[in-house]
């Protein structure tokens, strides 16, 4: 399996660095970065325009920048300053999240935290499949 260079961007840090434990052991996470904030994740990505992410994971609620506020400016950086695959990963199971997150064209999926290992193979097989049909 492929090791992917993954930005979790996530304001709890024990969620944080789970998640990150679960991608290490998953095999998924080669570099693995942890953003506490959506606007340092955001300042990251402007800054750092060849960063390699294949990988972006957004927490959707964050006291400073919102995920949802973080998808609209998302979509607004040019194609080199984003991940590869972005993937809305919230501890939030309402039906209007869910969906609210799925008409931004730039999320390819979305899971609930905090990860266990048959999302970490879902997570692999999507990464194969996103990657593969953007050639």
């Amino acid at each position: 399996m492929r090791s992917f260079n993954v930005l979790v961007v996530d304001d709890d840090p024990f969620m944080a660095r789970h998640t990150q434990l679960m991608l290490r052991r998953g095999g998924i996470a080669g570099t693995c970065l942890e953003m506490g904030s959506g606007a340092a994740a955001l300042d990251y990505l402007r800054r750092a325009p060849r960063h390699g992410l294949d990988l972006l994971l957004l927490d959707l609620h964050m006291p400073d920048l919102g995920g949802f506020d973080v998808l609209a400016a998302y979509e607004g950086l040019p194609a080199q300053q984003r991940a590869k695959v972005l993937v809305v990963l919230s501890a939030s199971s309402l039906a209007s999240d869910i969906e609210r997150a799925m008409l931004h064209p730039c999320v390819a999926d979305y899971l609930l935290k905090p990860l266990d290992g048959q999302q970490i193979h879902f997570l692999a097989l999507l990464m194969q499949s996103q990657l593969a049909r953007q050639g």
